[in-house]
């Protein structure tokens, strides 16, 4: 060891250990908890997986931990994460917001209910047995 003044050298040359890649996965992963999760989610991963490669670890999982959170309270990201969980849309009925309901009967029926071309409405002039 050769000793300059005060400091010490241990002869490890290139052995630079910066915590740049798991800070700025950390920053991303905190941004996309605010604005932007769609874009920022997966660069603060991305990052995150790179910061964990090259041992950065506690910067790495804090970043993993805020994307986390980022993907969670982002709308955008958790409606893409019901439509492919969801598998296929013929589970879903089709149009449960018709005025009169029959979405919900035709629904009621492809699952194996009773069958009827109205639904219980505030509107009975549509029932076919109301007498005039």
């Amino acid at each position: 060891m050769t000793t300059f003044g005060q400091w010490e050298s241990t002869g490890v040359i290139g052995e630079n250990r910066s915590s740049a890649i798991g800070i700025a996965a950390f920053v991303f992963g905190v941004i996309s908890i605010f604005a932007f999760a769609p874009l920022l989610v997966p660069i603060a991963l991305l990052l995150a997986i790179i910061g964990l490669i090259t041992r950065q670890y506690a910067w790495s999982i804090v970043a993993i931990i805020a994307a986390g959170i980022g993907f969670i309270t982002s709308p955008i990201l958790m409606g893409l994460l019901l439509f492919f969980e969801s598998g296929s849309s013929a589970d879903l009925p089709v149009s449960l917001g018709t005025r009169h309901g029959a979405g919900k009967a035709e629904f009621a029926a492809s699952k194996g209910g009773a069958a009827r071309p109205w639904a219980e409405s505030r509107d009975d002039r549509w029932r076919p047995d109301h007498g005039e």
